[in-house]
């Protein structure tokens, strides 16, 4: 398995060998700092699309089901706001 990273820079490593502790430490954090701005990213991609998420629901709540038309009328009629990761 290749990776590269700013933090712990490019690494290979082969079936068998043993990172050191420290890469272990460094790969976890770079690790938990990813999945800490996934969370914030989606949490507000949620927020600032909010009125879009309720659409669908009342539409869902009312028919049940939505073929992709319907689905594309109700994001067409509103702003989607892309949230940068």
């Amino acid at each position: 398995m290749c990776t590269s990273s700013d933090v712990i820079g490019p690494r290979s490593l082969e079936a068998g060998t043993r990172p050191s502790e420290d890469l272990l430490r460094k790969a976890d954090e770079e690790v938990r700092l990813l999945l800490q701005r996934a969370f914030v990213a989606a949490k507000s991609a949620l927020a600032k699309n909010r009125n879009l998420h309720e659409a669908v629901k009342d539409a869902l709540l009312e028919n049940e089901t939505l073929d992709g038309d319907a689905f594309r009328r109700i994001v067409e009629q509103h702003s989607v706001t892309a949230v940068k990761f």
